[in-house]
């Protein structure tokens, strides 16, 4: 199979000739070892670094207007294309931290200048890096669910007080998040990705951000309308869910919405490998699971092959599996446990 059918086959929860392997390259060693530069979001450049690490699949954002030109306010910080002012930071990368969040109350709403997602520039980058590939890797697109862009906008403290005190306020916030996000994932399909990526943190390592109901009433609305937006442009467009921490509760839910797979199950905030794959490995493809916060940066490579194997034994089972970390490759992690993962995966996951 071809790195693109692979992936594909996995996300469909068919059983490909080896489990796929992808991940978020955020490391910045891995720029200097495979590509002796300093790290960038660059399409082309995360294109030949999924290649030379075997990845199935590449993960590519529509470049923002702050790619084409920075409005500099300061040193180092500038104003992105929302108008929040951001400060680039040598461990902030891929994405520079807020110094301030520009949405207070309502009478800030004025101050959101959303950014066009019909810019023709913002997909010029991906266009090139599918007619590079001759379609050997999966191109995946990204769309940010309304809760992580109001956490840019509106802050979390906010957040977390709005759900009770102005409900109202965030969903003025989603919905211009949305009336973003859906055109530019939309642009993204008719650009030629195979599958989107939806990003939405809704949990910490200990529990979700708030109750079932909350999330019912507040936020799913927002990411059904978004799910259903990408289907009626392409009904079978693969599409992927991340949330970081623990979100059991809100699960189910999730899977309703019609995504193929959902990513990270991260070790740390108690999902267990079995478990997720006994109670949800018929319905969703498992991306992910491969411990970012203790093997991969903390232990032996020996540690981390024993690591994938077992992953593979119980996830990879007739398929529907996906082998990345529980986050990212984020900095923590040394290069020798990089490639031992991707080795490991290699070696132990053919079917």
């Amino acid at each position: 199979m071809i790195p693109k059918e692979r992936f594909l086959t996995s996300l469909r929860l068919g059983k490909p000739d080896r489990v796929p392997i992808f991940d978020f390259p955020w490391n910045s060693e891995i720029f200097r070892e495979t590509l002796d530069m300093e790290p960038t979001v660059a399409a082309k450049k995360l294109f030949a670094i999924a290649l030379i690490l075997g990845f199935d699949s590449v993960y590519l954002e529509p470049q923002s207007a702050s790619t084409f030109k920075k409005e500099f306010i300061g040193e180092d910080v500038y104003l992105n294309e929302w108008g929040v002012p951001s400060k680039i930071s040598p461990i902030s990368f891929p994405v520079d931290a807020p110094v301030e969040f520009i949405v207070k109350n309502k009478s800030d709403l004025k101050k959101i200048k959303p950014p066009d997602p019909n810019r023709a520039e913002r997909y010029e980058e991906m266009k090139k890096v599918a007619d590079m590939n001759k379609n050997r890797l999966a191109i995946a697109g990204f769309a940010a669910g309304p809760l992580i862009q109001t956490w840019f906008l509106h802050g979390p403290d906010r957040i977390f007080l709005n759900v009770y005190d102005n409900p109202k306020l965030l969903k003025e916030i989603f919905k211009i998040s949305n009336d973003f996000w859906v055109p530019c994932g939309i642009n993204q399909i008719n650009a030629g990705v195979d599958c989107i990526w939806i990003g939405e943190d809704l949990g910490h390592s200990s529990g979700p951000f708030f109750s079932l109901k909350v999330f019912r009433e507040l936020v799913y609305p927002f990411l059904k309308e978004m799910v259903d937006a990408f289907k009626k442009v392409k009904k079978d467009i693969p599409i992927i869910f991340h949330s970081c921490g623990d979100f059991k509760i809100f699960i189910e839910d999730i899977i309703g919405l019609g995504v193929s797979g959902i990513n990270p199950f991260q070790r740390t905030a108690g999902w267990d490998i079995t478990e997720i794959k006994e109670k949800y490995g018929d319905r969703i493809c498992i991306v992910g699971n491969i411990d970012s916060s203790k093997t991969l940066p903390y232990g032996s490579t020996e540690d981390v092959r024993k690591e994938v194997r077992k992953t593979i034994d119980i996830a990879g089972k007739n398929g529907g599996f996906i082998i990345s970390s529980d986050h990212s490759l984020h900095d923590g992690i040394p290069m020798k446990n990089i490639w031992a993962m991707i080795d490991a995966a290699m070696e132990y996951g053919k079917y």
